[in-house]
C-alpha cells in the first residue's frame, strides 16, 4: 500500500533585522495557528502587514497537507506531526521526519529547540514520550551522524576521528530488493535506558556540530545532521514464538540553503555554503524526478551522500513527514518560493511503508528466488564440466570472470601490502615522535620546577625591594612635610610682621590727620574768646577786633601744618610693602611648586631618576642572572641589592645637593631684596625725621615771635580795660593754653608710640628672618639624612659642607654697617617733650 509524503509548512515571525530593514510580509496563510482544511500558502505580489487570510488573491498559491502560522507553538507541531509517526514507529514501522528550508527559517528550532520547556523541539519530545509509554521488553539505541562537506562524522563516538586505525564511516546498501535502502558501516549506536541519558547524548552531539555565524543567522548550522532511534521490541509471532521486531526513526535537521552574497560568506564559509547548496540541489533533483511519476526514470541518488542517506525515506519503504520552514519577509522571497516549490513536489512522492514483519517476509521470498537462480547457474556449470576424459570444464564467460576476479584480488593484495608497509613506517615515526615528546615533557617539567624556584626567590627579592622603596618614600614624605611646616611658619610670621608695620603706618597717617585738626580747634576757642570779649568790652571793641584779626592771621600763618601733612602723605610705604609681599609670594610659590608638590619638578625628577636607575639595574641583574644562574645566585643578589641601594642613595644625594644650591641662591636673592627694601625704608624714615625736626624749629620760632609781639602790643591797650575781667580772661586763656598743650602732648605721644611700634616690629621681623634663615640652613642639611651610614667610601658621593648661617642676621648688617638706624636714640633727640632744645616757647598768658 503506497502512502504519499506528508508535507507541512511552518511560517515564522519576522526577525528583528527584517523589521529594522522594513521588509514587508509577502506570505499569507488561512490561520495564524494551524490550517488542515484549507492548507495553502499564498505568496502575494503586493505585500501585507500580517499573516492572516487577508490575501487579495494575487500571487502564487501552494497547496500542502498542513500549514502552521506564526502563532503555532512547539507543542502543536509535535502533536500534529511527530506524535502519529511515533506511534507508527513503536508499532514496528520505519519513519522519517525532516526539516527543509533556507537558512534562518527555523529548521533547527523546530527539530531541536531547547531540551526541556515550552521551546523543546521534536527530538527531545520524542525521547521523552518514548520512554514514558515504552514497556520493559524494549531496547533503544541512539546514533547521530553529521554530513559536513560530503564527509560523514560520528557525533556519538568521536574516537574514529582521533584514531587513524579505526575504519571510517562508509555508505553501503542494505540488501533490499529495490536497492533503495542504505546503511552506514562502522556507525556507533549507544544503548539508552531512560530519557535523561538520551538528553545527555543529544546535548553532547549538539556541542560537536559544525556551527557558524552569517549575516542572516547568528547561529547557523553548517552541516546536515541525522538522529536515528532504533527500537528492538519482543513480540509474539503468528506461530506462537517470540521474535524481535526492529524499527528505525530518522530525525533529520538539514542545513539551510543560502545566498552567498546575502550571508556574507567568504573563504572557508563560502566553501561550506557551496557544499550545502550542492547537496540540497541534488535533493531537489531527486524530489523533482520522483514527483513526475513516470516509468522508467533515473533517480540521481548517488550524486550526493545526502540523497543516498535519505534514499529509503524519499521514494522508499519509510513513512515520511517533511516540514518546510519559510520566512514571511520580502527580503527572502526567492528562497521562500524555492522551498514551497520543492515542498509541493514532494507532496506527490509515493512511499511504500512496510512494517518489520512484512519486510522480513518479503526478504525471505527474495532470498529464495536468489538461491534458486544460484542453484540453476551451478547446475549449468556442473554439466559443462563433465567430459569424456573426466576433465573439469567451465564456460568461457565464467572463466573470464574468474580471471578478472583473480587479477583484481592480486591488485588489491599488492595495494594492501603497500598500505601495511606505509602504516608500519608511520607507526615507527609515531613511536619516535612519542619518545621525543616524552623527553621534551621531562625537560620541560625540570625547567618548570627550576623556574618556579627561581621565581619564588625573585618574588622574595622583589618584596624586599618594594619594602625598602616604601620606607624611602615614607621618609621622603616626612621630610617634605617638615619643609612645608618650616617654610609655612616662617612665611606666615613674616607676613604677620609686615601687616603690623602696615598697621603702624596707618596709625601714623591718623596722627597726621590729628595734627591737621589742631588749627581748627584753636580757631574754635579763639572765636569763643572773641565773643566773650565783645560782650564785656564794648568800649574797646574796635581796637580789640583789629588786634584780634591780626592775631588770627599771624596765628594761622604760624600754625600752618600743611607742610607736615604733605610730608606725611608723601611718606608712602605701600610700594615697598607690596614688593616685600610679592617677593614672599614668589618664594612661597617656588618652594611649593618646586619641592613640596607631587607634580613638582623635584619630585618628578627624583622619581624619573629612580625609575631609570631601577630599570638599568634590573637589566644588568637580568643579564648577569642568565649568565651565572648556576654559580652563585644568593651572593649575587645580596651584592646587587647593596649596589642598587647605594646607587639610589647616590642619585638622591646628588639631586638634593643640586636642589639645595638652587634654593640657597633663591634665599640669598630674597635676603638681598629685603635688605634693599629695609634700607630704603630706613632712609625715608631718617628724611622724615629731619623734616619734622626742621619744621618744628621754624614753627616754634614763628609762634614765639608772634606771641611776643602780640603781648607787647596788647599789654598797653587792655591793661586797664581788663582789670575787672582779669580773672575771667585769665581762666579762659588758661583753658585755651591747656587745650593746645594737651593736643601737642597727644600728638607727641602718638608720634613717639608709632616710632616705638615701628622699631619693635622691625626688630621682630629681623628676628623672624633670622629664625627662617636658620630653618632653611637646617633643611639644607636634612637631605643628607636619606643616605645610609653603612656604605663603602668609594661609592659615596663627595660630601659638600652645608651653608653656614651668618653670625649676625643679614637684616642687621651689610658690609659691616647697620642697615637699621638707632630709632630709639633718634626718637629721644626729636621729641620736643624730652629734649630741652625743643622745649615749647609758647608764652603763658
Amino acid at each position: 500500500m503506497s502512502d504519499k509524503i506528508q508535507v507541512s509548512a511552518r511560517v515564522r515571525r519576522r526577525t528583528e533585522s527584517e523589521i529594522a530593514a522594513q521588509s514587508p510580509i509577502v506570505v499569507s496563510v488561512p490561520d495564524d495557528f494551524c490550517s488542515t482544511d484549507e492548507p495553502y500558502v499564498s505568496v502575494n505580489a503586493s505585500p501585507n502587514t500580517s499573516f492572516g487570510s487577508g490575501s487579495d488573491g494575487s500571487g502564487k498559491v501552494f497547496t500542502l497537507d498542513q500549514v502552521y502560522g506564526a502563532n503555532a507553538d512547539q507543542e502543536l507541531i509535535y502533536k500534529n506531526i511527530a506524535r502519529p509517526l511515533l506511534r507508527d514507529f513503536m508499532a514496528g514501522m520505519n519513519v522519517t521526519i525532516l526539516a527543509y528550508g533556507s537558512t534562518g527559517s527555523g529548521k533547527t528550532y523546530t527539530m531541536l529547540g531547547d531540551l526541556v520547556g515550552e521551546h523543546a523541539g521534536i527530538v527531545p519530545r520524542v525521547l521523552q514520550e518514548l520512554f514514558q509509554v515504552a514497556k520493559d521488553d524494549i531496547c533503544v539505541k541512539l546514533s547521530c551522524v553529521e554530513l559536513y562537506k560530503e564527509e560523514l562524522h560520528d557525533l556519538v563516538n568521536d574516537e574514529l576521528e582521533l584514531n587513524s586505525k579505526k575504519p571510517k564511516l562508509r555508505l553501503l546498501g542494505d540488501g533490499s530488493r529495490d536497492g533503495r535502502g542504505t546503511m552506514i558501516q562502522n556507525l556507533y549506536e549507544l544503548d539508552v535506558v531512560d530519557a535523561k541519558s538520551g538528553f545527555e547524548m543529544l546535548q553532547k552531539c549538539l556541542g560537536k556540530r559544525k556551527m557558524g555565524t552569517t549575516k542572516l543567522n547568528s547561529r547557523s548550522s553548517r552541516s546536515h545532521t541525522i538522529f536515528t532511534i532504533t527500537l528492538h521490541k519482543t513480540v509474539m509471532s503468528s506461530s506462537g514464538q517470540e521474535v524481535v521486531r526492529s524499527s528505525k526513526m530518522n530525525l533529520v535537521d538539514l542545513a539551510g540553503s543560502e545566498d552567498i552574497i546575502k550571508s556574507g560568506a567568504t573563504d572557508a564559509s563560502a566553501k561550506e555554503a557551496g557544499s550545502i547548496n550542492q547537496s540540497l540541489l541534488t535533493l531537489g533533483k531527486v524530489i523533482s524526478a520522483l514527483s513526475e511519476g513516470k516509468e522508467p526514470r533515473h533517480i540521481p541518488y548517488r550524486e550526493s551522500k545526502l540523497t543516498r542517506l535519505l534514499q529509503g525515506s524519499i521514494g522508499g519503504r519509510t513513512k515520511t513527514a517533511l516540514i518546510a520552514t519559510i520566512s514571511p519577509a520580502k527580503s527572502n522571497l526567492m528562497e521562500t518560493m524555492s522551498t514551497l516549490t520543492y515542498a509541493s513536489k514532494a507532496k506527490n512522492i509515493k512511499n511504500i511503508p512496510q512494517s518489520t514483519a512484512d519486510s522480513e517476509l518479503v526478504l525471505k521470498r527474495t532470498k529464495i528466488r536468489e538461491l534458486s537462480a544460484e542453484i540453476s547457474r551451478l547446475n549449468r556449470d556442473l554439466l559443462a564440466t563433465k567430459g569424456k576424459d573426466n576433465s573439469i570444464r567451465i564456460s568461457l564467460q565464467n572463466y573470464e570472470d574468474f580471471e578478472r576476479k583473480i587479477a583484481e584480488l592480486r591488485t588489491e593484495l599488492k595495494e594492501k601490502d603497500t598500505q601495511i608497509t606505509g602504516l608500519h613506517a608511520k607507526l615507527q615515526g609515531r613511536d619516535k615522535d612519542i619518545a621525543e615528546l616524552k623527553l621534551q615533557i621531562e625537560q620541560t617539567l625540570s625547567e618548570n620546577s627550576k623556574s618556579r624556584s627561581d621565581l619564588a626567590a625573585k618574588d622574595a627579592e622583589l618584596h624586599k625591594t618594594t619594602k625598602e622603596f616604601m620606607h624611602l618614600k615614607d621618609k621622603y614624605s616626612s621630610q617634605k612635610e617638615r619643609v612645608s611646616n618650616v617654610t609655612g611658619t616662617g612665611i606666615s610670621s613674616i607676613i604677620r610682621d609686615v601687616n603690623e608695620v602696615i598697621n603702624n603706618l596707618n596709625d601714623l597717617t591718623q596722627v597726621s590727620s590729628n595734627v591737621k585738626e589742631i588749627p581748627t580747634v584753636v580757631q574754635t576757642h579763639l572765636c569763643l574768646f572773641k565773643k566773650t570779649l565783645e560782650g564785656k568790652l564794648n568800649d574797646v571793641s574796635s581796637k580789640v577786633e583789629k588786634e584780634t584779626s591780626a592775631f588770627e592771621q599771624v596765628l594761622a600763618n604760624s600754625m600752618d601744618f600743611s607742610t607736615l601733612h604733605n610730608v606725611c602723605q608723601n611718606l608712602d610705604f605701600s610700594s615697598h610693602v607690596a614688593g616685600v609681599n610679592k617677593r614672599n609670594e614668589q618664594l612661597t610659590d617656588y618652594i611649593n611648586s618646586t619641592h613640596l608638590s607631587e607634580d613638582s619638578a623635584m619630585y618628578k625628577a627624583f622619581e624619573k631618576k629612580f625609575k631609570a636607575r631601577m630599570a638599568e639595574t634590573y637589566e644588568a641583574l637580568k643579564e648577569q642572572y642568565m649568565q651565572q644562574m648556576h654559580l652563585a645566585f644568593d651572593g649575587f643578589v645580596k651584592s646587587s641589592k647593596d649596589a642598587n641601594a647605594e646607587a639610589v642613595r647616590e642619585s638622591a644625594t646628588e639631586f638634593m645637593q643640586e636642589e639645595k644650591t638652587t634654593l640657597s641662591k633663591e634665599y640669598q636673592a630674597y635676603i638681598h631684596q629685603n635688605s634693599q627694601t629695609l634700607q630704603s625704608i630706613s632712609t625715608k624714615t631718617k628724611s622724615v625725621a629731619t623734616d619734622l625736626k626742621s619744621f618744628k624749629e621754624v614753627a616754634t620760632k614763628d609762634v614765639q615771635g608772634a606771641f611776643g609781639r602780640l603781648q607787647k602790643e596788647t599789654k598797653q591797650v587792655i591793661d586797664n580795660a581788663l582789670a575787672d575781667i582779669t580773672n575771667t580772661s585769665r581762666s579762659q586763656a588758661d583753658s585755651i593754653e591747656k587745650a593746645a598743650t594737651q593736643k601737642a602732648h597727644i600728638v607727641s605721644d602718638m608720634i613717639d608710640k608709632n616710632y616705638h611700634g615701628i622699631s619693635r616690629d622691625l626688630n621682630h621681623t629681623e628676628k623672624n628672618l633670622k629664625i627662617f634663615s636658620q630653618s632653611l640652613s637646617e633643611l639644607q642639611r636634612s637631605p643628607a639624612q636619606l643616605k645610609r651610614p653603612a656604605t663603602s667610601p668609594a661609592s659615596r658621593s663627595p660630601s659638600r659642607s652645608p651653608m653656614r648661617s651668618p653670625s649676625r642676621s643679614p637684616m642687621r648688617q651689610l658690609n659691616g654697617q647697620s642697615m637699621i638706624p638707632d630709632i630709639k636714640r633718634r626718637r629721644t633727640e626729636m621729641s620736643p617733650l624730652r629734649n630741652d632744645l625743643h622745649k615749647s616757647r609758647i608764652p603763658q598768658l
